[in-house]
């Protein structure tokens, strides 16, 4: 019985240190673990835009950082799907900074550490038992994983580029930036119209602002005025009634070929909805315990913190980051959002939570039973045999790997003396049991990743 005992604890420990070359690689590199904190800083040189949108009304922020001296006589028109005399402009001295976790990548870093977990514990279980090498191993990996965080600047700036008759509903002039509403007649009228207040305006725009008209659309046109200059990072506000998120892209296709980045982050979940010439350049990312604040280095107006606190009320704490790279010539239409997100994204909380942290012990613990107990019955079945008397003692083999591998010897040598089954059927359903236990563990590990994809 001690050989067999002693064979059976050497073959153990040996199949279960094959883990770790596998663990101690992934552990060296230290953005593995990244819990994905990022900080999305609006203010730079692509269309970009902070949507927020709460029951039937759409704030929208766009960026204008440039230099001032070379765009004097530059125009920003920006389509909105809305009567002009229901909307609301501002001129903001500056944008707010937005800090969140991306909860599916926060999801998939938690299930890759509870698997490196379980390697590294299940290899030091030779010795001690399992949930105190997986609590020992999940605090080991926490700490190697501290740090790692990965920010990342995104910016945000405004989009388009551009009447027989104009009519213009509001001018505001601040901070060195003229901003009109105004509506039209057909898109020449437009083009003439802010060409005669010598602005350069490219006529291969008036197509699309014909499409506009049609569908008796507004305009926010914003320039420099003349001889004017400021140091602050600007943005226009525009607040308007809308039954869905909008964000304008038509008037860019005038670009051609050129492609000019584009950031929206919309101040909760959606889903846009993308036409085939533009999804393949599209990336869509969904933060959550998201935060939103000025730079507490300068001082802003009344209103630039009224748009904050705007933000603030009734903020579920999420958002969305939509990256477009398309080509110009493809943006054939504008971009419509809906609140929702994928069923990734919704799943991605509950993994997080049953994967991270301390609790993630429990849910290793849980995967480890019915990986065990699944290994057990079907390694059995193959080996030894389908019997109702064998049932129990297979189930209770399953659950004694939990414990450690000084019950495993034990219970297997009990197991080959109550069935009466050779040295070397008792190899063969032991080495079984290994191959189908990382198997079944591997199986549950990936059917939690698929639904993060």
């Amino acid at each position: 019985m001690k050989g067999i005992a002693r064979r059976v604890l050497v073959g153990f420990v040996v199949l279960q240190f094959i883990s770790i070359p596998l663990s101690g690689c992934v552990v060296a590199d230290g953005g593995v673990f990244s819990k994905h904190g990022e900080l999305i800083y609006l203010a730079e040189d692509s269309q970009s835009a902070i949507i927020d949108y709460c029951e039937g009304t759409q704030r929208m922020l766009i960026s204008v950082e440039f230099e001032w001296q070379d765009l004097d006589d530059v125009a920003w028109i920006f389509p909105i799907p809305s009567d002009p005399d229901r909307m609301e402009t501002d001129i903001l001295d500056g944008a707010p900074e937005f800090y969140g976790t991306d909860v599916v990548e926060e999801a998939r870093s938690s299930l890759l550490e509870s698997f490196y977990t379980f390697q590294i514990a299940y290899a030091s279980s030779a010795l001690l038992p399992l949930p105190l090498t997986m609590l020992i191993s999940k605090a080991f990996l926490s700490w190697s994983s501290r740090g790692s965080s990965s920010p990342g600047a995104l910016g945000l700036e405004g989009g388009g580029a551009g009447g027989t008759t104009v009519t213009v509903h509001s001018h505001m002039e601040k901070y060195g930036l003229v901003v009109e509403v105004i509506s039209a007649t057909e898109g020449q009228g437009i083009y003439d119209y802010l060409t005669g207040e010598g602005l350069d305006v490219s006529e291969g725009a008036v197509p699309q602002l014909d499409e506009y008209v049609e569908k008796e659309y507004s305009f926010v046109v914003t320039w420099i005025e003349e001889s004017t200059e400021s140091t602050r990072e600007l943005g226009v506000m525009v607040e308007f009634p809308t039954e869905a998120m909008f964000y304008p892209l038509m008037l860019t296709s005038i670009y051609g070929d050129e492609v000019i980045p584009m950031k929206i982050l919309v101040t909760k979940h959606v889903i846009p909805e993308l036409y085939p010439e533009i999804e393949p350049y599209t990336d869509v990312r969904y933060f959550g315990r998201g935060r939103v604040r000025l730079d507490y280095e300068r001082e802003y107006e009344p209103e630039t913190w009224q748009f904050v606190n705007n933000i603030e009320d009734n903020w579920n704490r999420t958002f969305t980051l939509i990256e477009i790279s398309a080509p110009s010539k493809n943006l054939k239409d504008d971009l419509w959002m809906k609140s929702g997100a994928p069923s990734r994204v919704s799943a991605a909380p509950s993994i997080s939570a049953a994967f991270g942290g301390l609790g993630s012990i429990l849910t290793l613990l849980l995967i480890v039973l019915v990986a065990s107990i699944l290994s057990q019955l079907t390694a059995g079945g193959l080996v030894i045999g389908w019997k109702r008397e064998t049932i129990p003692y297979y189930l209770l083999f399953g659950i004694t790997n939990l414990v450690g591998a000084v019950f495993f010897v034990i219970l297997a040598v009990d197991l080959r003396e109550r069935l009466n089954v050779t040295k070397r059927t008792l190899g063969k359903f032991i080495g079984l049991f290994f191959v189908f236990f990382y198997a079944y563990v591997t199986l549950i590990f990936a059917a939690f990743f698929l639904a993060l994809f």
